[in-house]
């Protein structure tokens, strides 16, 4: 027996306080100073059952037995929303539905997931579980404190060194949780550092939730300031100080005609249609156009096999529609093309480029950005195209867009049956109403937007500092109260 320990009467391995257990194994990374009086025991000796869930299909229907998916482990804790449903004759049931107090694990997940583990504490209605999921039922100690260390410092360890990876998927598997040791002090301890943990869980509960609800406040301000600036309300003191400014209605004659000069379309030149279904309250210097009468040209590329990893300097990539969905470009978001024949120079991506999403869920089909920098080369793919302005109207033309007024004209156009991808047609991105200021105008609204804009970046990346520092305080709180100084 290893310095440190001492024989219980039942042959249990017990902790000395403020003694290391020893080193870490793959089936024991015990943590270090352990109180006086723990043992440590198996997962597969306090359990009378451990079992994987139900592999059978699951549908929408309500009227079923809810199963509980790897989804539904939020934070430590069951989320009952989104749920799938069996039918409620599956041959399975009973002997597969949850009791109060059984543990769900999570045996396979993305790395940072798998392992996750709470506690079911029962429901009016019975549940089931997913074959992703594994079901423990304890015959000795707290539930709490089980799950608590499994999603613990010391947990995280562990299954960093059994986990075994399958398709980009980590997998921890039954007979491995079986063997994991974890620390076990009289039943009574574990309650009351359970207790405390969660008093001080609770209080960071309140503190996340002030966070969040402040980030949600920062998202209906910025949504505010867009649809400020894209009414002209934004600007109506700027209006009132420069009253000599061109109209709107010049600016666009003077974009048609340029938009003639450079026609690079297929055949002869057209004229765009006019605009329809936009009705709003502007100012009397604005104008009312579309999308297609500032532009010179709608881009595309192509989309092939490529090497599923971002390219390296010597290489070229292929742009995914996740580098365009949220807000900033991301040149990681991208593949690597494996066959030079493939390349096309018209297509590489440059600073300053307007790329929009042709496909996504409804809420993000249509997403914009403008490319601020870029340090790899890639291209534009069928599904992420570029647009390019007359007049450098990007910048207005991304705050519409963006405004809900803006996401309204998208998402109408936008078709498929399919819930998870839709599709916006090229002629209907043309078709889509913009409202048009004055030139002089769009500068000014550009630069109040950018420094409310700005600020509002700044807090969210604070509140997401204070949200990350909580989560920190979370890990730290287990890794004391697993070392017995909770």
């Amino acid at each position: 027996m290893g310095k440190g320990s001492t024989s219980a009467p039942n042959g249990r391995k017990t902790l000395a306080r403020g003694k290391a257990p020893g080193p870490a194994s793959s089936t024991h990374p015990n943590p270090e100073g352990a109180a006086e009086g723990w043992s440590m025991r198996r997962i597969g000796d306090i359990a009378e059952l451990v079992r994987y869930g139900s592999s059978a299909k699951t549908s929408e229907n309500a009227d079923g037995i809810p199963v509980l998916r790897m989804g539904n482990i939020v934070n430590g804790a069951l989320d009952f929303t989104n749920l799938k449903y069996l039918p409620v004759d599956h041959h399975e049931f009973p002997q597969l539905f949850l009791e109060p107090a059984d543990l769900l694990f999570n045996r396979t997940n993305s790395a940072e997931l798998v392992g996750k583990t709470a506690v079911y504490r029962g429901k009016p209605e019975s549940f089931s579980f997913a074959s992703y999921l594994i079901q423990v039922r304890l015959r000795e100690g707290v539930p709490e404190w089980v799950a608590y260390y499994l999603n613990s410092p010391f947990g995280r360890a562990w299954i960093k060194t059994v986990v075994s990876q399958q398709v980009g998927q980590a997998n921890v598997n039954g007979s491995k949780l079986k063997e994991l040791e974890i620390p076990f002090p009289p039943v009574e301890e574990q309650r009351r550092i359970v207790a405390r943990i969660e008093e001080l869980f609770s209080r960071l509960d309140v503190g996340v939730a002030a966070l969040r609800h402040a980030k949600a406040q920062l998202q209906r301000y910025r949504q505010s300031v867009l649809a400020a600036a894209v009414t002209g309300q934004l600007t109506q003191a700027w209006r009132e100080q420069h009253p000599d400014t061109e109209p709107a209605s010049e600016l666009l004659e003077r974009i048609l005609d340029q938009r003639r000069e450079i026609w690079n379309g297929r055949g002869k030149y057209k004229e765009p249609e006019a605009t329809e279904g936009l009705d709003l309250n502007l100012p009397s210097t604005w104008t009312v156009t579309n999308i297609d009468s500032v532009i010179s040209a709608i881009e595309a590329g192509k989309n092939f096999k490529c090497e599923e990893r971002p390219p390296t300097a010597d290489e070229t990539g292929l742009v995914k529609i996740s580098a365009v969905t949220w807000g900033k470009f991301d040149e990681l978001e991208s593949k690597t093309v494996t066959r030079r024949d493939q390349i096309r120079d018209e297509h590489i991506i440059h600073p300053g480029d307007f790329l929009l999403s042709r496909a996504n869920t409804l809420e993000l089909v249509g997403a914009p950005v403008i490319v601020e920098q870029i340090n790899r080369r890639l291209m534009l793919s069928d599904k992420v195209l570029r647009f390019r302005f007359i007049e450098r109207l990007e910048r207005f033309a991304l705050y519409w867009l963006r405004s809900k007024l803006g996401r309204k004209e998208i998402e109408s156009r936008a078709t498929g049956n399919q819930l998870s991808m839709r599709n916006i047609a090229q002629a209907s991105l043309r078709a889509i109403p913009l409202p048009l200021p004055p030139l002089a105008e769009q500068h000014q609204i550009v630069a109040e937007v950018e420094a409310r804009t700005t600020a509002i970046d700044h807090l969210e990346a604070e509140l997401d500092r204070q949200i990350t520092r909580a989560n920190r305080l979370r890990q730290s709180t287990l890794y004391v109260a697993f070392v017995g100084e909770l």
